[in-house]
C-alpha cells in the first residue's frame, strides 16, 4: 500500500494544505472566498487521483471542516488532518496499485467468501478487459474504411 510518506511527497498533491490559512474567526455555517477556494483546490487535488465521489466528498468535508473549525479546536484540525491523508492514501492507492486494494478487500472477508469475491473481481475485470479490447477493434475498423 502506498504510505502517508508518498503523499506528502507528491508533487500532484502540492499546496493542498493552506498553513497560513487562518479560519478562527469564521462560524462554521459561513464559507468565506478564501474557504472555497481551499475547497476546491483540495477537490481538484483529490480528484487528480480518484474519480470516486465517496472518496472527493470525504476528503472535501475533511478540508471543509479543518478550516472552518481546525483553528479553534487542535483535536479537530488534526483529525481532520488525519483524515485527508488518509482519504489521499486510498486515492492514491487506488490509480497506483488497485490490485493492491483488491487483494486487501479479499484479505478482510472471511474464508469462505473470499474465493468467490475474487472469482466475481476477475470476472468482472475480464469483462471489461472483452469490452475495451471490443472498442479498439471497432474504433480501428471504423478508422480504415
Amino acid at each position: 500500500m502506498i504510505d502517508n510518506a508518498d503523499v506528502f511527497e507528491s508533487e500532484e498533491l502540492e499546496d493542498v494544505y493552506e498553513i497560513e490559512s487562518n479560519y478562527a474567526s469564521i462560524s462554521s455555517g459561513e464559507i468565506t472566498n478564501q474557504n472555497a477556494n481551499s475547497i476546491q483546490n483540495a477537490k481538484d487535488k483529490v480528484k487528480s487521483l480518484t474519480t470516486d465521489e465517496f472518496l472527493i466528498e470525504a476528503y472535501t468535508a475533511a478540508t471543509q471542516l479543518r478550516n472552518t473549525l481546525g483553528d479553534a479546536d487542535a483535536l479537530v484540525s488534526e483529525l481532520s488532518e488525519i483524515i485527508r491523508m488518509n482519504v489521499l492514501v486510498v486515492a492514491a492507492t487506488l490509480k497506483e496499485r488497485p490490485a493492491e486494494l483488491i487483494l486487501a478487500s479479499a484479505r478482510a472477508l472471511p474464508d469462505d467468501a473470499r474465493s468467490l469475491f475474487l472469482a466475481e473481481t476477475i470476472e468482472m475485470l475480464s469483462l471489461y478487459k472483452r469490452s475495451i479490447e471490443s472498442e479498439t477493434i471497432n474504433e480501428a475498423a471504423s478508422n480504415f474504411h
